[in-house]
């Protein structure tokens, strides 16, 4: 597989650049009765050029960056019977930073932040573990993941706590690189009420922390990452006829504060939607009409995850509609 993107922006100080992505992957499946063993490898090349090297830039050497690695899977799961299994799955990733993350230098007017690219970052590196209970039954299903996440490099727009100069009602984000940790649970299961009822709920919790906190990369301990979501809890009822789907969800994010440097802290909050959609097929084509009735109760919430969660809460009550077709 590969990829290639033309990056232009107009009305800031980011170089024009071009990215060139190449990628090859094998994937292998075992089955030894109750065991099942799936297996992956793949190698990605990236070739991050700009339009023209500038060592003399404000953000650093600006260049040509060249990365390649291989990465790998391996996903084993064991039946116990009855509908119950186990399994684990480890992963070795790599991911080459991006061209906004090497060479951004100007603002980003829909986070409210002026971002700065880092031509020294490296590519993020991480082992991921996770074990898994999964049972599934004739009308209901259930599935509880404990996973961890190291990261030997991890990157991120990094809140600097300073105002731009060039435009001082936006702080500066810059991108670096640090060791970092991820870990937590999601919890997930569906049922079938009725022939036409089902009912959905899932959970899930993360933390992240950092070993280093400081722009140059001097370590200071471990931190929390910034922009980690709190516990949050979502259910859904929808009745299902014909291609019709009628129903409501809930959703609950408790209170985070645990935030990274720069960071404020969000209040808990719960929203209560309804939705209906309807679907139907035209020769080859599949269509979906969907109305959605969001935040019914009007609540104002703030999302942790949003850059100007402090200058401006979340939409209120508020209605879409939305059509898609598949082919």
């Amino acid at each position: 597989m590969g990829e290639f993107e033309d990056y232009a922006v107009r009305g800031a100080s980011t170089p024009d650049a071009n990215s060139y992505k190449f990628g090859l992957f094998l994937i292998e499946e075992l089955d030894f009765d109750a065991l099942r063993i799936e297996t992956g490898v793949r190698y990605d090349f990236v070739l991050n050029k700009p339009v023209e090297d500038d060592p003399d830039s404000d953000i650093g050497f600006i260049r040509e960056r060249k990365y390649n690695a291989l990465s790998s899977s391996l996903n084993a799961s064991y039946e116990l019977g009855k509908g119950f299994s186990i399994g684990t799955i480890l992963l070795h990733s790599f991911r080459a930073p991006s061209l906004e993350e090497l060479y951004s230098e100007g603002p980003h007017l829909a986070s409210f932040s002026f971002e700065i690219g880092n031509p020294e970052l490296e590519p993020e590196r991480s082992l991921a573990k996770e074990i898994f209970t999964k049972w599934q039954g004739k009308k209901a299903t259930a599935r509880l993941t404990l996973f961890h996440n190291d990261f030997s490099n991890f990157n991120y727009a990094r809140n600097t706590g300073e105002q731009n100069n060039r435009f001082p009602t936006l702080d500066n984000y810059q991108f670096a690189g640090t060791k970092a940790q991820l870990y937590g649970f999601e919890v997930a299961t569906e049922a079938q009420l009725t022939k036409s009822l089902v009912l959905t709920a899932s959970g899930s919790f993360t933390i992240g922390t950092q070993d280093t906190v400081s722009v140059n990369g001097s370590g200071t301990g471990d931190r929390p990452l910034p922009q980690i979501p709190p516990l949050k809890i979502k259910s859904s009822l929808k009745y299902v006829i014909n291609g019709f789907e009628i129903g409501g969800r809930v959703q609950y994010a408790a209170e985070q504060n645990r935030t990274g440097e720069f960071e404020t802290s969000t209040d808990s909050y719960t929203l209560l939607d309804t939705f209906l959609q309807y679907r139907f097929n035209s020769k080859k084509l599949l269509h979906t009409l969907s109305v959605n009735f969001n935040n019914l109760l009007n609540t104002e919430y703030r999302n942790h995850l949003s850059r100007i969660k402090d200058l401006r809460p979340e939409p209120g009550r508020n209605i879409s509609l939305l059509y898609r077709v598949y082919f």
